[in-house]
């Protein structure tokens, strides 16, 4: 017999006594398969990895499986409701966040990406204070769900309760560039309110203000906002010029 055809045959004989209490030599009998044959499709992968679950033991001999069997059909939401029961079991949460890390790393569906992103965030919530911990899964879907209002939110919030400026504004930077019309206005004030009241950052307020000034030119909150912080840091140029564009549009409208 072959490598391949021994290993169906050991599995299709796993109800035997021989076979009680070998979670491990289950495995590696499904793992040989699954590398042998070519041929074998996803939810045939999923299956074989369900079969050993079946078979498991105990919780703590079925949770691996049960991450395996994910890996082969990351879409299934029951599986991974029984995943994370399973954890909540055995108190053990790390290699189901890593199971929901790589899972994401390799989803391509933006849908499912979406979909299993906001299931491992809740994870990470649940089970871990350090908002570190869910920061790299924040900074994978926010490059890869560009549309996604609650990645940016999250990774914002995040940033912001840890006073960590630079990597904040380098966030709303990034999101700026890629939104567009009203979306593009709304982060722009965003950020420069931001600048101006939490960072403490008069400079990076002011550069905001002006481009939020310059893409939506003659709104009274932003020019007032500019024309204080001009004066705070004696920018006696920009404030003679924006007073003086003020007239002439006042004019202008006369």
């Amino acid at each position: 017999l072959t490598i391949l055809e021994t290993a169906r045959a050991a599995l299709s004989s796993a109800e035997d006594d021989r076979w009680k209490g070998r979670p491990h030599a289950l495995r590696t009998i499904c793992r040989t398969i699954i590398d042998l044959d070519r041929s074998m499709d996803e939810a045939r992968r999923k299956g074989l990895w369900e079969e050993l679950l079946a078979h498991a033991q105990s919780d703590e001999e079925a949770l691996p499986i049960a991450i395996e069997a994910a890996h082969a059909d990351p879409t299934d939401e029951r599986l991974w409701d029984h995943i994370e029961d399973l954890a909540s079991t055995l108190r053990t949460p790390d290699p189901v966040a890593e199971a929901y890390h790589a899972a994401l790393l390799k989803e391509s569906s933006r849908d499912q990406l979406a979909l299993l992103g906001e299931r491992a965030i809740r994870f990470y919530e649940e089970w871990y204070e350090e908002a570190q911990k869910r920061e790299p899964l924040l900074e994978l879907l926010f490059d890869r769900l560009p549309d996604e209002s609650w990645v940016f939110e999250n990774l914002k919030l995040l940033l912001d309760a840890e006073e960590r400026w630079p990597e904040l504004f380098s966030v709303f930077d990034r999101a700026i560039a890629r939104a567009d019309g009203d979306t593009a206005l709304a982060l722009l004030e965003d950020a420069a309110h931001t600048a101006k009241d939490f960072a403490k950052d008069p400079p990076r307020a002011i550069a905001y203000f002006e481009e939020l000034d310059r893409r939506k030119p003659g709104s009274p909150k932003t020019e007032g906002a500019l024309e204080r912080l001009y004066e705070r840091l004696g920018r006696n140029a920009e404030l003679v010029s924006l007073l003086v564009r003020q007239r002439e549009s006042t004019t202008d409208a006369d």
